[in-house]
């Protein structure tokens, strides 16, 4: 398990996180919210911490996050703007069945912590999602993919 150094590539601050209580993180984009109007600026030391407290902690966020999506689900569907039969397959699959780990995001410190976002996407749906945001130990939002992101 680990976190490689962040790189930039494609204006983007990227890292790997590995840790095999929590295989999908290996597959997820991994980035970092950049500091306002400096791009280049490396990640935060905050950012680089939040990141290395995911791959130390994985199954205990795993477990979490995934709670998180399963206690306002289905209802939170219909906030992704899907087709009615787009709704009623993704409801009989449930959370676990058809979503996946599509990126997680590691915002800018605000208070002292870096917020980690989770993205999730469906198979038949790439750019609508559920979203779920922790700080520390804590999920403080569950929703639409928007939540995970800055």
């Amino acid at each position: 398990m680990g976190v490689t150094e962040p790189e930039l590539s494609n204006g983007r601050w990227r890292c790997a996180i590995t840790a095999p209580n929590w295989p999908a993180l290996a597959d997820a984009e991994v980035w970092f919210e950049p500091a306002a109007g400096r791009p280049d600026e490396p990640p935060a030391v905050a950012q680089q911490a939040a990141a290395l407290a995911l791959a130390a902690d994985a199954a205990a966020v795993r477990e979490r996050v995934q709670a998180a999506l399963a206690a306002g689900y289905p209802d939170r569907l219909a906030d992704c703007g899907f087709d009615p039969s787009d709704v009623r397959e993704a409801a009989a699959a449930g959370p676990d069945g058809v979503t996946r780990l599509a990126q997680v995001i590691v915002w800018r410190p605000r208070g002292g912590q870096a917020a980690v976002g989770f993205d999730f996407a469906w198979d038949f749906d790439d750019e609508h999602g559920l979203g779920v945001r922790c700080v520390g130990d804590r999920v403080v939002a569950a929703g639409t993919a928007e939540v995970a992101h800055p």
